[in-house]
């Protein structure tokens, strides 16, 4: 059990260590999985731009144009769209590994500075 402070003046409340931690990685799981859904949808959309993009470009063509090329910018849209997902993926990825970083090092920070006091309380006793 650990220590924490209680809004009653000079009174702390006894807390289970585990119990704590156990808490912080089910904050995490959660949190992760808020910003893989928001990744996700993320790259959808830019994926949709880009289809959308296609089929404007598709009906801007004149009518004489040959099914060779409309099924030639049809397979480089699909391409193209494949790609951007991709790199969107890797880049969202990449953000939410510096994310999961930071939030870590400032559980760490606030872990240090809880050990810190409980041993400057200890050290006073």
């Amino acid at each position: 059990t650990k220590s924490i402070p209680s809004d009653d003046v000079g009174q702390t409340n006894e807390v289970n260590a585990p119990a704590v931690e156990s808490l912080n990685e089910i904050l995490m799981r959660a949190y992760e999985k808020a910003m893989v859904e928001r990744d996700e949808a993320l790259a959808a959309l830019a994926a949709s731009f880009v289809m959308r993009d296609s089929q404007v470009l598709q009906k801007q063509q004149p009518v004489a144009s040959t099914r060779s090329s409309d099924g030639d910018m049809l397979e480089l849209c699909k391409q193209l769209n494949k790609e951007i997902a991709a790199r969107t993926q890797h880049e969202t990825e990449i953000n939410r590994l510096n994310e999961r970083l930071d939030l870590e090092r400032k559980m760490a920070e606030a872990r240090i500075t809880e050990l810190r006091e409980e041993l400057r309380r200890c050290k006073k006793r």
